[in-house]
């Protein structure tokens, strides 16, 4: 039986890890998959309403690190990748789309109906995975023992 409740336990910790890779890898596999599926709209959005330089590069770019980022998340294989692919996404798309737009003219109460909160929230569960890695309860912690694999 897992012991979640106990002071100081590690399968409270695996548990918890397990619960943000499904949760965050299942987001974005599904934020991924919106834009590689419509990667013409996600381009030209880049251009035309962020004024982005190389927009179709950066909108590829984007999207398959959603995409991928959230595979290896969810999988638990290549977690600390992933992680860094999630929480870089997110914290350019919050320093360089959403904070800006709070602060554009017209903005309602500096863009609080926005989501930029949600991607510094993104940005900081992809740190979390970074350092911590995937857990017991991952597809890594299944496919071996090898020294070289578990530092991934």
């Amino acid at each position: 039986m897992l012991k979640l409740f106990e002071e100081e336990s590690y399968q409270a910790w695996d548990f918890i890890l397990l619960l943000l890779r499904i949760t965050i890898g299942a987001a974005f596999i599904a934020y991924g998959l919106k834009h590689v599926i419509g990667i013409e709209g996600f381009a030209t959005a880049f251009d035309q309403k962020f004024g982005f330089v190389m927009p179709t590069f950066l909108a590829y770019l984007s999207a398959w690190t959603e995409l991928l980022g959230g595979v290896f998340v969810l999988l638990g294989l290549f977690t600390r990748i992933g992680g860094f692919f999630i929480s870089f996404n997110m914290l350019v798309a919050a320093l360089f789309v959403r904070i800006p737009s709070a602060f554009a003219e017209g903005a309602t109460y500096l863009g609080l109906a926005g989501t930029w909160d949600k991607d510094l929230v993104y940005f900081a569960v992809g740190i979390v995975l970074m350092l911590a890695n995937a857990g017991a309860y991952s597809l890594k912690e299944k496919l071996s023992e090898d020294s070289f694999i578990r530092k991934l």
